[in-house]
């Protein structure tokens, strides 16, 4: 074997590994786990979740190259059932598999207090979710391990009471649904309103067990009767059971109004952002005729919809025959997009010892180049050149406080006169008031 004939045997099995080697880089998967309640109580709004997440993912993966020297994004779908102890179970043996830098979720708060206190801040693994809303999640020893894209309920709970008041509403009836999220957000709001200077005048649990027919709807509307047009304030889920529930409703309320002569019963109908769902506002769309169209307002953490984030956004989800407004499509979107350009940002910088936390401040927080949610090419160039990005999102600007909470809008979600679906947003009462903790 002759001198040359080795050393263009070489030089090709360099080209060969090189090749391998970029190729093996360019496809290798970035795992990623997504915890929803895919079963369970909310599964209508997980599902919603988990889609939005996927489309985000097809638009970073569909340049086929993800996260630069890593690879591909892949997310791996973990059923949480809403449940505590299901959560941990399958977060260990999901951890346990893929040893991963982040995870997004859990849905419910109470999976995500026990989840991070168990497993995620123990093991040093950064947990991000867009729905876990409890107050208590800001008081966690988190080691800053744990963000959310949603506000806190405090927030939620305050601008739906001041808000409220501001109207004159100053009777309310309230329905709301037995899981933590809706009783902890009724919990808080019944603090805040009544200190304002509200009343309840009755207040009415909807669990599993609840037979909804005439009998547990005429319940609350005999009490608002006999009052002076209080406010009805829905704690639901927009589901198939709720939109059931409002049906029976319209069609009883119709009939009282008939028979009284009367041309109201409640002064309006407001529900919160888990109701602001396809089927609810098509359930609404269908009242023209009656004139409830008109009055049910849903207050909801604000996305512009005039934005030019908001419109990439929509476009992309469209495309992927996903509804962009559906309740917390836009902040999972937002979650997953930061998810993967703190991970971008925390592996171009690993040799300088960079925690994903500190990657993930960098990305979401001033100072910086502001990136959209269609950004993704740009947002990750501006990252390999060593430039500061501030990730702009759908929901509006996602700035972490030391706590991993963010601000939020809100905005009126309803059908104007014209039967068009319109957003109004809200302007804060006093975005600095300190939390409440409900136990």
């Amino acid at each position: 074997m002759n001198a040359n004939f080795l050393k263009s045997f070489f030089i090709f099995l360099k080209k060969i590994i090189f090749i391998f080697s970029i190729s093996f880089c360019t496809h290798a998967e970035v795992i990623i786990g997504s915890l929803n309640a895919e079963s369970g109580q909310i599964s209508d709004i997980a599902g919603i979740i988990i889609e939005a997440q996927r489309v985000a993912v097809e638009y970073i993966n569909s340049d086929n190259i993800g996260i630069q020297g890593q690879g591909l994004i892949e997310l791996q779908r973990i059923d949480t059932a809403c449940d505590p102890i299901t959560g941990i179970s399958k977060v260990n043996a999901f951890i346990n598999r893929y040893n991963p830098n982040i995870m997004l979720g859990p849905t419910c708060s109470s999976t995500a207090l026990e989840v991070a206190e168990n497993i995620t801040i123990p093991k040093n693994i950064l947990l991000l979710s867009s729905s876990a809303s409890s107050p208590s999640i800001s008081t966690l020893d988190d080691k800053n391990l744990v963000f959310r894209t949603i506000a806190s309920d405090t927030q939620q709970a305050y601008t739906l009471a001041q808000y409220l008041i501001s109207k004159n509403e100053k009777e309310v009836i309230i329905l709301y649904e037995n899981d933590q999220y809706n009783e902890t957000l009724t919990q808080i709001f019944l603090q805040e309103y009544t200190e304002a200077g509200g009343t309840v005048k009755y207040k009415t649990q909807l669990t599993n067990k609840t037979i909804i027919n005439e009998k547990f709807i005429n319940a609350f509307v005999d009490t608002a009767i006999a009052s002076n047009h209080p406010t009805l304030l829905m704690f639901l889920h927009g589901n198939e059971r709720t939109v059931l529930l409002l049906e029976q409703f319209v069609a009883i309320v119709s009939k009282k109004l008939e028979v009284l002569g009367i041309d109201k019963i409640f002064s309006h109908h407001y529900g919160t952002d888990s109701m602001l769902t396809t089927n609810i506002r098509n359930l609404i769309f269908s009242y023209a005729s009656s004139g409830f169209n008109n009055e049910v307002t849903i207050i909801a953490q604000a996305s512009s919809q005039s934005s030019p984030e908001f419109q990439s956004y929509a476009n992309i989800l469209l495309n992927a025959g996903v509804d962009p407004n559906s309740p917390y499509a836009a902040l999972s979107f937002d979650t997953t997009m930061l998810a993967v350009l703190a991970l971008q940002h925390y592996f171009h910088n690993i040799e300088g010892n960079t925690f994903l936390s500190d990657s993930l401040f960098a990305v979401a927080n001033p100072p910086g180049i502001k990136v959209g949610p269609a950004s993704w090419e740009t947002a990750r160039s501006l990252i390999l050149r060593g430039v500061d990005i501030n990730y702009n999102g759908v929901s509006g600007p996602l700035d972490f406080d030391s706590k991993g909470d963010v601000e939020r809008l809100y905005s009126l979600n309803q059908v104007s006169e014209e039967n068009t679906w319109i957003t109004e947003p809200i302007e804060p009462f006093n975005p600095l008031k300190p939390q409440i903790f409900i136990d």
